[in-house]
């Protein structure tokens, strides 16, 4: 129904079927591919949380955007990190969720199952640096070109969502 929809010009009917989709969906990639679909047509998704865990629980809720005018120099399929270390500093991140550009603007939960390392968990920290990386080669790891946003020392388990604007360049 939504891609009829969208064929006709019924953008509002599309959008509509596929936040029914949203709504239900609780795997990644499934959600990742319908939010992308919306993004194409130029509607808006409801804001998605990527986890069953509720913020409270040890999780950091984000929101991320790119700043205005970065998405006109993006194709839409590059990979997007979205992570949190300890602020404290080193180590491995503690969590690490992946999207991609297209599917921007989203709401992700950061919780203990997106773990790099099962025994350094986000729960056990107070504090946290969340970042948000659109990587230019799809690696993990920062590249000279790399946009990114950041946020120090965020309060893990608060219930409103960090807002996370991706809008520096990675020299």
């Amino acid at each position: 129904g939504a891609f009829a929809a969208a064929q006709n010009g019924e953008i509002d009917a599309a959008v509509a079927h596929w936040n029914t989709l949203l709504e239900n969906e609780s795997d990644p990639g499934r959600r990742q591919l319908i939010e992308g679909l919306i993004a194409r047509v130029g509607g808006e998704p409801p804001p998605a949380v990527t986890s069953p865990l509720a913020t409270g629980t040890g999780a950091v809720k984000v929101r991320v955007t790119l700043a205005q005018g970065l998405g006109s120099q993006l194709e839409g399929s590059e990979t997007v990190f979205v992570f949190a270390r300890d602020a404290q500093g080193g180590g491995p991140p503690l969590a690490v969720y992946r999207t991609r550009v297209e599917a921007l603007p989203a709401t992700v939960v950061l919780d203990d199952s997106m773990s790099m390392v099962p025994s350094m968990k986000l729960s056990d920290r107070e504090r946290v640096v969340v970042t948000a990386r659109v990587s230019l080669s799809g690696e993990a790891r920062a590249g000279s070109g790399d946009l990114q946003g950041s946020a120090a020392s965020v309060t893990v388990g608060n219930e409103s969502p960090v807002d996370l604007v991706i809008n520096e360049r990675v020299p």
